[in-house]
């Protein structure tokens, strides 16, 4: 159910800017409706837990999450930006 604009924004565009410090709640009524981001949210797997065992778990994105990173770590991705950090996207 992924809009190009979507897959852009969550994909091409966090990749170089820092997108994963922004939750997927502040996507509604900007660019996409609450059930569009709850669908687009729902589509990404985030850690969680402990559960009962106390061990973590992967569950499905929810409002309050932020948007996924598309790099492993910082140092991963100054490296696929050539050394360049662009701008925080929440700094545009």
């Amino acid at each position: 159910m992924h809009s190009c604009t979507a897959l852009m924004s969550t994909q091409v565009c966090a990749a170089c800017h820092s997108m994963h410090h922004l939750h997927w709640r502040q996507l509604v009524g900007v660019a996409y409706t609450e059930d569009e981001v709850k669908a687009l949210a729902a589509e990404t797997e985030v850690e969680d837990g402990p559960n009962d065992e106390g061990e973590m778990y992967l569950r499905p994105g929810r409002l309050a999450d932020k948007l996924p990173s598309p790099y492993a770590n910082e140092q991963f991705a100054g490296l696929q930006a050539a050394h360049h950090r662009p701008p925080a996207a929440g700094a545009m």
